[in-house]
């Protein structure tokens, strides 16, 4: 018995569809979600001085309230003289977003001789300031001897100890600076002071501070 040739033609065709169709993919589930962008702004880093830094005075009180044991006859110039000391702060602002250290450096100490006669030596030699020399115990040096430590390569006169501010926190750094030019027993001292304070003109000091900001961790 011979099979209908066109029976088995249709056969084939729908074998052939059934193969075709095999061979494309299944269907599946495709999306896209969007990601918010990633945003940063550099930290803020900011440190400033404060005001004015006033060492010296234009007069000085004594042990009475009101006293005063030292006083500018114009009431302007700033004025020393044995037996008077002081201490004043040099203030900073830290606005920064990041963790600093500051420390204050003494850089600069000058002297004018107006008469040519070493009158300048006593301010040198009989002003000592509280300083920490090369990382030593802070201890009160003559400004002679800060002069000198100044002007050696690779020497360090820090006033105080180093101030930490952390990340984000605004705040005023005080650094506080003592000096003093005290009284003595010794006659040739006295006697030093007297004359270069009895001359024509009066030598004058002026001191340089530095403050050295600098981010940590």
């Amino acid at each position: 018995m011979k099979l209908n040739r066109k029976i088995v033609g249709a056969l084939a065709l729908v074998m052939l569809g059934a193969t075709v169709g095999g061979a494309g993919t299944f269907a599946k589930y495709t999306q896209e979600a969007s990601v918010t962008p990633s945003t940063a702004r550099l930290a803020k880093y900011q440190f400033n001085e404060t005001g004015t830094f006033d060492l010296f005075a234009t007069s000085y009180v004594g042990n009475v309230v009101g006293e005063n044991t030292v006083a500018a006859k114009n009431g302007v110039d700033k004025v020393v003289a044995p037996g008077t000391t002081a201490t004043s702060y040099i203030n900073f602002a830290s606005d920064s977003e990041v963790k600093t250290e500051t420390v204050v450096n003494l850089t600069g100490v000058e002297v004018t001789d107006p008469d040519g006669q070493g009158a300048s030596g006593v301010l040198l030699h009989h002003i000592k300031l509280t300083v920490s020399i090369n990382g030593a115990v802070a201890s009160d040096k003559t400004l002679a001897e800060i002069k000198t430590a100044i002007v050696t390569p690779g020497t360090e006169v820090r006033i105080g100890g180093a101030t930490v501010i952390d990340a984000g926190v605004g705040d005023i750094i005080s650094v506080p600076v003592k000096w003093t030019y005290a009284f003595t027993e010794d006659e040739a001292y006295d006697t030093a002071d007297t004359d270069a304070a009895s001359g024509a003109t009066m030598p004058t000091v002026m001191l340089t501070f530095t403050g050295i900001n600098t981010q940590i961790d």
